[in-house]
C-alpha cells in the first residue's frame, strides 16, 4: 500500500441533494442600498422570537459553561434547527495528513464545509475542522470527522438564524489547541556546560514521597459551590426568572444558603424543564 505523505490529501465532494437554483449577488446588475427585509418592528419581532425559542426550548443540558459563559452545545443547535425548519447538507470534506502516518508527531485534520438551508431558500455555508491531536479520542478515525462536522453544522445554523454564537464544541477545540501549543516549562538542565544551574532550576534532593491520603468526596451538607451558583444564576438570566422566586421555591433566603446537595437537586430538576419563566 502506498504511504500517504505530508502533501497528499484526500478530498470528497458531495453534490447537493436537490437541484434548487441559488441566485448569487453577481447575477443582479442593479446597484443600490442594502435594505432590511422588513420594517424595524418586524425585524425586532423576529429577533425576539428567536430569543423566546431559545429560552423556552433549550434546557440546562443544552448548555456547557466554558470560561465563565454558557455556550450552546450540539443538542441545542439541533433543537434550534428543527424549530426553524432548517435542513443541512455536507458540501465538501477533506482529510489532510501532516507527517508520515504511523510515525511520531504525525496527525491528520478533517475539514468539512456544511450548508444550512432555511425554508425560504436562504442559506449559509460554514467550515469546521478538527485535528486528531487536539485531545485523546476514543475512536480517532470516526470522532475527528464527527467533531469537524458538528462544528461546521453548528456554525452554519448559528449564522443562518443570526445567533452569531460560537458553539461549545468549537470553544473546546480552541482551548485544546492553545494547551497543545503552550511551551513546556523550563525546568530542565538548560544551563551552559561547566556551569551550575540557577537555584530555582536545581532539582531537589530525592526523598521518599509519602503515601497520598485518599481524598474524600465533598459532602452534600457543605455550602453550594461557586460553579453550582453560577449555573443557577445563568438559568435565571436565560429564563428571566426572579432570583427571589427560586429561593422561595428552594426554601432559602438567598442562593448562597443552599447546601451542595440541595443545589445539585435543584439543578437536576431545572435541567428537565424548558427554560421558560
Amino acid at each position: 500500500m502506498k504511504e500517504q505523505h505530508k502533501d497528499e490529501r484526500a478530498m470528497v465532494i458531495v453534490e447537493p441533494e436537490d437541484n434548487r437554483a441559488v441566485v448569487g449577488a453577481e447575477s443582479s446588475q442593479e446597484v443600490g442600498v442594502i435594505r432590511p427585509v422588513g420594517s424595524a418592528e418586524e425585524v425586532l419581532a423576529a429577533w425576539q422570537q428567536f430569543q423566546d425559542v431559545k429560552r423556552s426550548l433549550l434546557t440546562l443540558d443544552d448548555y456547557q459553561e466554558i470560561q465563565g459563559r454558557a455556550r450552546i452545545k450540539k443538542s441545542g443547535w439541533r433543537k434550534i434547527a428543527a424549530a426553524f425548519g432548517i435542513s443541512d447538507q455536507i458540501l465538501c470534506e477533506e482529510r489532510r495528513e501532516h507527517g508520515t502516518p504511523g510515525q511520531p508527531g504525525a496527525y491528520f485534520v478533517w475539514e468539512i464545509r456544511s450548508r444550512a438551508l432555511a425554508p425560504n431558500g436562504r442559506y449559509v455555508d460554514a467550515v469546521g475542522s478538527c485535528a486528531s491531536n487536539e485531545r485523546r479520542f476514543a475512536h480517532v478515525d470516526h470522532d475527528v470527522r464527527a467533531v469537524a462536522h458538528t462544528r461546521s453544522k453548528n456554525r452554519a445554523v448559528a449564522d443562518l438564524v443570526g445567533g452569531g454564537e460560537v458553539s461549545a464544541e468549537e470553544i473546546e477545540g480552541e482551548m485544546a489547541e492553545a494547551l497543545r501549543r503552550a511551551p513546556e516549562p523550563a525546568f530542565g538542565p538548560t544551563y551552559e556546560r561547566g556551569g551550575s544551574p540557577p537555584a530555582w532550576r536545581r532539582e531537589p534532593a530525592s526523598e521518599p514521597s509519602p503515601a497520598a491520603a485518599p481524598i474524600a468526596p465533598p459532602s452534600r451538607d457543605e455550602a453550594a459551590s461557586d460553579a453550582q451558583l453560577r449555573n443557577l444564576r445563568a438559568h435565571l438570566q436565560r429564563t428571566r426568572t426572579d432570583e427571589a422566586a427560586l429561593c422561595a421555591r428552594a426554601g432559602v433566603a438567598a442562593l448562597e444558603e443552599l447546601t451542595r446537595g440541595a443545589a445539585a437537586d435543584l439543578l437536576k430538576e431545572l435541567s428537565r424543564q424548558p427554560n421558560a419563566a
